[in-house]
């Protein structure tokens, strides 16, 4: 583990949040007192999370399960969705003959819908079993990062993360490198649980979201920021996260200059935290009034019917 400076402001001043993650493990995640990005810091190194991801995030967080018909069927319907919004936000109504690079690609699946579209699609995926499922369907996927496209030499009229820039040991390095395989009016997709989205995900509790294979934590703020410091506008953004970003030119001043989601997001946590005590409170009130209402309808002779009709 090493500590790391702030990815959108450098800095090194952090407040601690939590000193564990969801399984229990001893991993620091803080918030950055000037900008407001939650982070994992310190930090796995990256060659150790290359053999993490290589070795153990599969038997960790999918139970060691090879890759199924059915994850390739969902990467395959959120080829749809993924399609409808950068068409909403890039202007760009007809894909075929575009190019789709996605990072991350997982089985395939996504890429495989655009393949299907019309597009010329490339992949890079760390899961060799995963690399291979792909390969399965017909899908171009490399195994490792982003320098594995790179070396194809191709101009990207899309890239896409789904569930993975959270995983980057260094997201705006990693969106600079982008910009090498983007043609000049390309954009780039980023999907992932948004921090906010905990006002109706995760029993709106923060710890839940916390993992040892997440490096960053992002809001709608922090994402902005991120892009601009990057060499991006934001076309879109909402609070899951999904983003649209597409190359732009700033000036250094201008992208030097954030908006700090810091008393924000400590708010917002504090205001989450709350609701999850009173959501905590109300369940033994509501396990008690259940327990009344099944002996009223035993006592009616309704539970068995009732029962019936539910299973029928």
């Amino acid at each position: 583990y090493q500590k790391v400076p702030c990815a959108i402001c450098d800095g090194y001043d952090f407040d601690v949040l939590a000193q564990k993650d969801k399984h229990g493990l001893p991993i620091t995640t803080a918030v950055c007192r000037k900008c407001g990005l939650i982070q994992t810091n310190p930090r796995m190194a990256k060659e150790t999370a290359a053999s993490f991801y290589k070795e153990e995030f599969r038997d960790m967080y999918e139970g060691g399960e090879v890759p199924k018909d059915g994850t390739f069927k969902n990467q395959y319907n959120f080829g749809k969705t993924t399609e409808l919004l950068l068409s909403a936000k890039t202007g760009v109504k007809d894909w075929k003959g575009k190019t789709v690079v996605e990072i991350g690609c997982g089985t395939g699946g996504t890429l495989k819908y655009f393949q299907d579209r019309g597009c010329r699609v490339y992949g890079a995926e760390y899961d060799p079993d995963c690399v291979q499922y792909a390969r399965s369907k017909g899908v171009d996927v490399e195994q490792g990062e982003i320098d594995s496209i790179f070396k194809k030499g191709v101009f990207a009229d899309a890239v896409m993360y789904s569930h993975v820039l959270e995983h980057v040991f260094d997201p705006r390095q990693e969106l600079e490198s982008v910009r090498k395989l983007l043609k000049v009016d390309g954009a780039v997709y980023v999907t992932f649980p948004g921090v906010r989205a905990l006002k109706h995900t995760f029993k709106h509790d923060f710890m839940l979201m916390l993992q040892n294979a997440h490096n960053h934590y992002f809001t709608a703020t922090t994402v902005q920021n991120l892009a601009k410091k990057a060499g991006y506008k934001t076309l879109y953004v909402d609070d899951e996260i999904r983003a649209v970003l597409q190359p732009h030119d700033y000036s250094q001043n201008e992208r030097d200059e954030f908006v700090s989601d810091y008393p924000s997001i400590v708010n917002f946590l504090q205001w989450v935290e709350q609701e999850r005590l009173n959501l905590q409170s109300r369940l033994p009130v509501k396990r008690k009034m259940r327990k009344i209402a099944m002996r009223v309808l035993k006592a009616l002779k309704l539970h068995g019917f009732l029962q019936k009709l539910y299973y029928k």
